[in-house]
């Protein structure tokens, strides 16, 4: 067998073993019903509002949703916001801007090659409607989020998740699972990455305003730059 195809056999070996570990761990959770819980809230509500429903009733069963999540916050004071924070420091704002000038170039080369006419719509036929929807947008939209999958998230589930890593990875994927109502490939795939992106941000800085800024940073791009419509935008 040739080194490389050793390096290779022992690298899925250790992958095998460490996700048998993962799942061991997951098994081995003493508070199973906090373990019932996030599969209820952040993973079978998700799929019950993607089914082809009456509104009124995907509205009710999210209504639902998030009175429990403002009871056990009330009730677990995690509105108080007293938590240590680790802080803002100089890396952490290079590194936002540095994540966020990536993208830009990505998003802008996609929608400047792919779709021209789209590009900076928003901006170009009204710049005033374009700042008030980013405000509505930040306050309905990213704020709720960002503390449901960032700041309650953490705080209720951190301790079921054998390390960062895995709490980082389930954490994007169930933030990508919460738009899968859109029915599109393409969001599904932004949102994780953008998942992963704002969770890592909280867990270096344990700071919900920067998350909040970081996560509104990104959807207002994205809606300036044109591909706002398939997250819900107006045209």
């Amino acid at each position: 067998m040739s080194s490389d195809g050793g390096i290779q056999g022992c690298f899925f070996f250790n992958r095998y073993f460490a996700l048998k570990g993962y799942i061991w761990h997951f098994m081995r959770i003493k508070d199973k019903q906090r373990l019932a819980e996030l599969l209820l809230l952040f993973v079978l509500l998700p799929l019950l509002l993607a089914v082809p429903v009456p509104l009124t009733i995907r509205l009710v069963l999210g209504l639902l949703g998030l009175i429990y999540i403002i009871i056990i916050s009330g009730k677990h004071r995690f509105f108080s916001f007293r938590i240590s924070s680790d802080g803002i420091k100089g890396q952490h704002l290079f590194f936002l801007l540095a994540k966020f000038v990536v993208v830009a170039l990505v998003t802008y080369s996609i929608v400047s090659i792919s779709y021209p006419k789209q590009l900076f719509l928003p901006i170009r036929i009204n710049p005033q409607q374009f700042i008030i929807i980013c405000g509505i947008y930040t306050l309905a939209s990213v704020v709720p989020q960002s503390f449901i999958y960032r700041y309650f998230f953490y705080h209720r589930y951190k301790q079921i998740f054998p390390n960062d890593s895995v709490f980082l990875f389930v954490n994007g994927l169930l933030f990508s699972l919460a738009h899968l109502f859109f029915y599109n490939g393409l969001v599904l795939l932004m949102t994780l990455i953008g998942g992963w992106i704002f969770c890592h941000t909280y867990l270096r800085t344990r700071s919900l305003g920067f998350s909040i800024f970081e996560h509104a940073l990104y959807g207002c791009w994205i809606y300036a730059v044109g591909l706002g419509d398939i997250l819900g935008f107006p045209n």
